[in-house]
């Protein structure tokens, strides 16, 4: 039976609704960066086939623990909003950024301030899964380096296709704005199903 109120439904669902909501550029970027380390997070467990402590075990989570899975998209995160962050701030309002810290601090407070709650938002998640004793520290600290590495690279990478990307989105909702709400619908229905299936087919522990 599927618990839709485990951590990975709950994120799932805030980010659908917000895909749904805001239509753009950056949300479909942040949802394609997502879903790829999200993959490659499980394909990490999978290959290096260690296991949780004990206790987690006990708990029923038999699945691999290294990479922390949990660290790892917390990492990615912190690392590629805290990046794209910056663009947004210097952009001080204009285009599809909602809020604007330049006007009460210049940009490089502004975007300490932010990747600061970023980061210890990141770290709390992290310490919370060591503290519960779903991993242990290595397994955490191990996922915070793939996620990082996995959130820097994705910023690289989009920011080619940054322009194109948030053009197509634009046009798309102009000119298209029901087919445009149908397809995120579709994309999102989809997101869920795979996620609920794929991580049992990831995440199963290779027999020793």
């Amino acid at each position: 039976m599927v618990n839709i109120f485990s951590t990975k439904w709950i994120v799932s669902g805030s980010v659908g609704v917000c895909l749904l909501y805001f239509r753009n550029g950056f949300m479909v970027r942040l949802i394609l960066g997502s879903g790829l380390n999200s993959v490659a997070s499980k394909l990490l467990k999978r290959t290096f086939n260690l296991s949780r402590p004990s206790v987690a075990i006990e708990q029923g989570h038999d699945d691999p623990g290294f990479p922390s899975s949990h660290a790892h998209m917390l990492a990615f995160l912190a690392s590629f909003l805290s990046l794209e962050s910056r663009k947004y701030l210097q952009a001080s309002g204009s285009g599809d950024f909602y809020f604007s810290f330049t006007s009460l601090f210049p940009l490089t407070i502004s975007w300490s301030l932010v990747c600061t709650l970023l980061w210890l938002s990141a770290f709390f998640g992290g310490y919370l899964r060591v503290r519960m004793q779903r991993h242990t520290l290595t397994q955490v600290v191990a996922g915070f380096v793939s996620g990082s590495i996995g959130g820097y690279s994705w910023y690289l990478l989009q920011d080619v296709y940054r322009e194109e990307i948030n053009y197509a989105v634009t046009v798309a909702n102009a000119e298209y704005p029901r087919a445009t709400i149908a397809a995120l619908v579709c994309f999102s229905m989809v997101g869920w199903i795979f996620l609920a299936f794929y991580g049992k087919v990831l995440s199963k522990r290779k027999e020793s």
